[in-house]
């Protein structure tokens, strides 16, 4: 079974006319009738009557339409997810941060980053100077400073972020 098959299984059903499905999925209706008749082949039953130019659904066709719909919807959620996390807009990152002189300004901060990258799951951890010393890369650690404006002064913030994971590698979740 392929997710094509599928696609013109559901056009055709809404339809209930294999012509009008056809430019739906920007195809002709040669290419609808025999997909679906290979769908059936496969399945080993009919999906729909064919009485002339008329078709209706069989039951194997009604029960199978709303599980149709939720397979398609579902791979349209996994595509997404994927080109998400191959974009780096999902995943997660932990930020440690060195004593409590920052905590006025990562509400803010917090904010904003979660405002701009909704899939990514975020976790804080206050790290101490020996801590900050040890953070490595390689246990998922990196350093980042930033200039930030706060009230209108500008602070340096040394922050160690952790990477998330695309593809396998490590990288740093981008914009």
């Amino acid at each position: 079974m392929e997710l094509k098959q599928i696609r013109y299984f559901v056009a055709a059903a809404e339809q209930l006319y294999f012509s009008r499905a056809a430019p739906q999925r920007h195809v002709v209706q040669l290419a609808i009738s025999q997909q679906i008749k290979r769908l059936e082949a496969e399945l080993g039953t009919q999906l729909f009557e064919r009485t002339g130019s008329e078709v209706r659904l069989t039951e194997a066709g009604r029960q199978m339409l709303p599980e149709c719909r939720r397979l398609l919807s579902q791979w349209e959620e996994t595509t997404r997810v994927a080109r998400t996390a191959g974009a780096g807009l999902r995943g997660r990152i932990k930020f440690g941060s060195v004593g409590n002189s920052i905590c006025a300004l990562l509400p803010p901060l917090i904010r904003m980053f979660r405002s701009q990258f909704l899939d990514v799951e975020m976790s804080l951890q206050s790290l101490d100077r020996l801590e900050q010393a040890e953070a490595r890369p390689a246990a998922g650690w990196g350093a980042a400073e930033s200039m930030t404006s706060y009230s209108g002064h500008w602070v340096t913030m040394r922050l160690f972020t952790s990477y998330c994971l695309r593809g396998g590698k490590t990288s740093r979740i981008r914009r």
